[in-house]
């Protein structure tokens, strides 16, 4: 199928791999496809799902030797993981922000983007928080909190960060549940953080 389409110059293949199309051309698909409602919340859907699990499956490398090349490639991908990101916020989907949650906190904090992240987090939070409570809800909206406090301890939002960290932290007592597993992923880990940041050892 992309061939032929490439053939038709619809679209084109760059050396890396990657196809590219025309804006406009964009555009116009985009404006064809709106017309169906169902197919729209099928294709962001599946896109979301996809960018979300692309980025889960490098959240390993980028604490490794790796990490300059994972880095690059997901920089490439950046325009499709904030759609996918901005799909997932709007839909108030917990399985796919919690997918996603770690490995953007990740790249974002490596790539020094803090203000950018905690705006999209917090954006997250806002969207679960007014769902009715569920285990599944209450344990994204932990992780996401957790995230997020992180990111305003990097961008100087002390007291943010507090607040994030103490709503992190009584969700996953009240769930009786542990953090996952990772990097940055324990809030009370973070309270000690931020204690030490603003030297109250």
């Amino acid at each position: 199928m992309l061939s032929t389409l490439v053939d038709k110059s619809l679209i084109w293949r760059e050396s890396g791999g990657r196809y590219q199309m025309h804006e406009l051309l964009r555009q116009y698909a985009a404006e064809r496809l709106a017309v169906e409602a169902e197919a729209v919340r099928q294709v962001q859907q599946a896109h979301a799902r996809y960018y979300m699990s692309f980025l889960q499956r490098r959240e390993f490398e980028l604490h490794f030797d790796r990490q300059r090349e994972t880095v690059r490639e997901l920089e490439m991908e950046m325009d499709n993981l904030r759609a996918a990101l901005r799909w997932a916020i709007e839909s108030a989907d917990p399985l796919l922000l919690r997918t996603g949650a770690w490995p953007y906190y990740d790249l974002m904090d490596i790539q020094g983007r803090y203000h950018e992240a905690c705006q999209t987090l917090v954006q997250a939070i806002d969207h679960l928080a007014v769902l009715d409570s569920s285990e599944e809800r209450d344990f994204t909206l932990a992780i996401l909190r957790c995230a997020a406090a992180n990111l305003c301890i990097r961008a100087g939002q002390f007291e943010e960060a507090r607040t994030l960290f103490y709503e992190s932290a009584r969700l996953f007592g009240t769930l009786n549940r542990p953090p996952p597993p990772g990097f940055g992923t324990e809030p009370l880990i973070g309270m000690g953080l931020l204690a030490t940041t603003i030297g109250r050892f």
